[in-house]
């Protein structure tokens, strides 16, 4: 499905200045919008644009600055580029005086707060060229739009950039360090489960460059990206399996009463080697900033969002048409661990070297749902586990069918809409961000179809892991599960001996649609989705005489299937 591009509109709240004879006279015509835009891009006058790539100063950049002639540098793909932004200002939503009050510099920072989330690639035609950074202070005029220099404006929804910087920690190693001004933990401290939200990627030296690039990606805690990449000096290597999140806690300046407040501060670190004889502290710099960005959506379509990994096992699971594939990749280039509720995109090529790509929820590789400790093995950021129906006649399931351990295929980095705290923090409706968080009584869980494998990660910690942060002794769990016939059905004797483990803990019904009542086995019943289904098979335990005010304000809903099912589930 095309992504839909939002409308943007930006309100600038300055003082009113009278007119002179110096300040541009701007049109008051109305913006034509995006959609114009992107129609107009589409004509052959457009398509037969030239971007340009010639190498412009911040002087000349400077120069054009009026409604008739407005350049601007924006971020492109790791590059400082200059397009003239002209044509484009009679379509722009906010207005041609938004963009007039950043002509003529580099509006890099304007754009990361008004709308970072806009791909600079819808004006690429309009490129002149590259914009070539002058040594800083002597520039004639400013190369580098900061913060100070923007009006304010409305309050932005995306979080403050994070802050980073590297320090050396001993003769043969430095580390970078991430600092993030705000970051809500799944727990009152700083758990194992936060350390999922950041990932570190490193592609190494080749033909084109002598410098090989490292890629730290955070999940922050309202579901954007902070991405950075390092072009890291060819004396140095990261130490991926490194990466790890820390807490320490400052105090601010004592009020007028005297108070001081404790402030915690989280800080993520990932060491550096220095593989060279000749000792880190000369250096001056680590390389070189390639790209520092906060964006709403990872690039899954992106070649540089995959990693090519290696299947370790590719095996049916009994009695079900899924296939259990486990893939794993090198330390040295990954350290990937996946967020709860989050996927990850599977790419393999076909036999005429078409790729074909299908996302997947990774599940656990504890299926039997035994006993088990919170994950800390550092196998956890270097493997995953993929649960895939296999369909007759599906093109993707075929290949991932043919699969055999040693065979290379492709994951992108994970991806999702949902919260990293989901399982652990949920906000009463409509409370000011202030209010305490009401604590989880019950999760109710409805999956249609291979839409179980997204639950099969919450079963596992809600329920299996004990001394965890999720382990609630008296959190329940209601699960049902829809699917068309017996032979649909996958982990059927692995849920009913995990509902028979914990019976006052997990509340489990198996829903067939197409099913004699011969075939019927524990906890199943046949029909579809439906209001009397959802209440005979969520509707026990300790709901049984609860006030329906607690269903809403403390529980959790996890619905997955096709997008008939979770309309039907909704409603």
């Amino acid at each position: 499905m095309a992504d839909k591009l939002p409308q943007i509109s930006l309100s600038v709240d300055m003082p009113e200045e009278p007119m002179t004879d110096e300040r541009p006279k701007v049109s008051a015509q109305r913006p034509l919008g995006i959609g114009r835009w992107l129609a107009m891009t589409q004509t052959a006058a457009y398509r037969q644009l030239v971007p340009g790539n010639d190498t412009i100063t911040d002087s000349e950049l400077f120069l054009h600055r009026s409604p008739e002639d407005m350049w601007m540098a924006l971020p492109q793909n790791g590059k400082l580029c200059v397009f003239d932004v002209t044509e484009f200002a009679r379509y722009h939503p906010g207005g041609i005086d938004v963009l007039l009050q950043n002509a003529g510099t580099d509006a890099t920072e304007a754009y990361r707060m008004a709308h970072s989330y806009v791909n600079v690639n819808i004006i690429e035609k309009c490129r002149r060229g590259f914009l070539r950074r002058s040594q800083t202070g002597q520039a004639r005029f400013p190369n580098q739009l900061l913060p100070s220099m923007i009006p304010s404006r409305a309050p932005n929804p995306l979080p403050k950039k994070p802050k980073w910087d590297w320090t050396f920690t001993d003769q043969m190693n430095v580390s970078v360090i991430i600092e993030f001004p705000q970051f809500q933990t799944a727990s009152d401290s700083l758990s194992w489960v936060d350390n999922l939200r950041a990932l570190a990627v490193w592609v190494p030296p080749h033909a084109d460059s002598s410098r090989g690039t490292l890629i730290i990606r955070t999940l922050l805690d309202d579901g954007t990206y902070h991405r950075i990449a390092l072009r890291l000096l060819p004396s140095l290597s990261p130490r991926l399996s490194s990466l790890r999140l820390t807490t320490s806690t400052s105090h601010s300046a004592p009020d007028v009463t005297g108070s001081v407040l404790g402030i915690d501060r989280f800080s993520l670190f990932l060491d550096i080697v220095h593989i060279q004889p000749k000792s880190p502290s000369s250096l001056s710099s680590i390389g070189s900033v390639a790209s520092d960005t906060i964006s709403s959506f990872p690039d899954a379509a992106s070649d540089e969002a995959f990693l090519t990994c290696r299947v370790k096992e590719c095996e049916h699971v009994a009695n079900s048409p899924y296939r259990l594939v486990r893939l794993c990749w090198p330390s040295d280039t990954a350290w990937m661990p996946v967020p709860l509720g989050h996927h990850v995109m599977l790419r393999i090529k076909d036999q005429d070297g078409r790729l074909i790509s299908r996302p997947y929820t990774p599940v656990t590789d504890n299926l039997a749902f035994s006993d088990c400790q919170p994950p800390s093995d550092p196998i956890s950021a270097t493997m995953l586990c993929l649960l895939i129906k296999i369909y007759p006649h599906g093109q993707m399931s075929q290949l991932i069918d043919k699969l055999k351990p040693g065979d290379d295929v492709e994951i992108s980095y994970p991806m999702g809409s949902v919260s990293p705290n989901f399982l652990t923090r949920i906000p009463a409706p409509n409370s000011l961000p202030t209010r305490p968080q009401q604590g989880l009584i019950a999760v109710f869980m409805l999956a249609a179809g291979s839409g179980i494998t997204p639950m099969v990660r919450p079963l596992e910690l809600l329920l299996a892991c004990g001394n965890c942060l999720f382990s609630n002794p008296t959190l329940t769990v209601h699960l049902i599960c829809f699917d068309r016939t017996p032979a649909d059905r996958v982990l059927v004797s692995e849920l009913n001996g995990l509902s028979r483990r914990l019976p006052h803990r997990l509340s489990l019904l198996h829903v067939l649609s197409d099913s004699s009542p011969m075939e019927l086995g524990e906890n199943c019943v046949t029909g579809t989705i439906s209001d009397s289904i959802c209440r005979r098979g969520l509707l026990t335990l300790q709901f049984k005489d609860k006030e329906p005010s607690a269903l809403r304000l403390q529980t959790l809903w996890l619905i997955c299937g096709p997008l008939g099912f979770n309309n039907a589930a909704t409603e």
